[in-house]
């Protein structure tokens, strides 16, 4: 059985400067997304932001939450509209730590595309 946790987003900048997110891959979910949490289903970062796995991706601004691929398959490829710059960066740091946490990999950033791991 495979351990090892990964969460990755695309990010993408429209020719109007609205940038639109998409998880590209997430290889565990809901009650298994975060073992070492308290709420198997959340991990928090240091900064105080959110990733939580429970129905669809979907974003809540107000709270600097994350909503990733849950129970409801048929939004696994949902595209978000990133709500602003602040949001996006308290995001990049929260999936980094996300990581390093359940798994060894780099982050990789490309041009237009940011690939947030």
């Amino acid at each position: 059985m495979n351990t090892e946790r990964r969460l990755e987003l695309e990010v993408l900048t429209t020719k109007w400067g609205i940038k639109l997110l998409r998880i590209t891959k997430q290889t565990h979910k809901e009650n298994r997304f975060s073992p070492l949490s308290d709420n198997k289903e959340s991990f928090i970062a240091s900064n105080g932001f959110v990733i939580t796995s429970r129905i669809q991706p979907q974003i809540d601004n107000k709270f600097y939450c994350l909503y990733v691929r849950g129970m409801r398959f048929d939004f696994n490829d949902e595209i978000l509209i990133v709500p602003d710059e602040d949001w996006l960066n308290k995001c990049r740091i929260a999936v980094k730590e996300y990581n390093e946490k359940y798994s060894n990999k780099l982050t990789i950033d490309c041009n237009n595309i940011e690939i947030i791991n």
